[in-house]
């Protein structure tokens, strides 16, 4: 009931999935519009069909909502839909890219792991029609530091601006909370032998975008 509430399928409620005899969300689009005119009739069999067929071009951000994913609620599937493109990019660093709590990232992906083989039956493409690449407003999803000139920016200043719209908190100096270090240029520096002796990732800024599964 909830899954057809959230697409909108018309004359689809609970007194007409019982006779039909529905059991799961998989049955209402394995159903040939045969079954679904024997069952209810011409007018009304074909009727339904029809809101059947046009809900499966619904995009990733319903259809998570649909599902009825414990903390996955209107808000939360619209924020994860807006840092992925496709389901299959969701994981724990685009959960917490998208601003998601540790509560919903856990039933988030528990649960996608456990219906693995479910999803696939469904016919929807799963892809999302509000990915931004974007994050909320104050969410963190890396500390990084910058070191040398860069590759693809006049200046560092630039450079923050960018990578701050991502999430990524860029801070003047190396500490115990550095996640990465940006580096485009061969010469050494103090940062540089610092992350180094500290085994944190020395990255381009391509490189840690690719990393976080930001694309543009």
């Amino acid at each position: 009931m909830h899954f057809t509430k959230v697409l909108k399928i018309k004359g689809l409620g609970e007194k007409t999935i019982e006779r039909l005899g529905f059991a799961s969300i998989k049955d209402i689009y394995d159903s040939s519009k045969e079954k679904y005119v024997h069952d209810l009739g011409d007018k009304t069999g074909t009727k339904i069909f029809e809101e059947v067929e046009s809900s499966k071009s619904a995009d990733l951000a319903l259809v998570l909502q649909a599902l009825n994913i414990p903390s996955i609620g209107e808000t939360a599937s619209k924020k994860i839909a807006g840092a992925v493109k496709h389901i299959d990019e969701i994981d724990e660093t685009a959960c917490k890219r998208a601003g998601l709590g540790n509560v919903a990232t856990g039933n988030l992906l528990t649960w996608l792991e456990t219906n693995a083989i479910k999803i696939k039956e469904l016919p929807f493409n799963f892809e999302s029609e509000c990915f931004t690449s974007t994050v909320n407003p104050g969410t963190v999803i890396a500390n990084v530091c910058i070191t040398g000139k860069l590759n693809e920016f006049k200046n560092r200043s630039d450079a923050i601006k960018h990578l701050s719209k991502f999430g990524f908190k860029v801070t003047e100096s190396t500490s115990s909370k550095t996640n990465f270090l940006i580096c485009e240029e061969e010469r050494s520096s103090s940062k540089k032998e610092w992350a180094i002796n500290n085994n944190i990732p020395i990255l381009t800024i391509k490189e840690l975008k690719e990393r976080f599964k930001i694309y543009e």
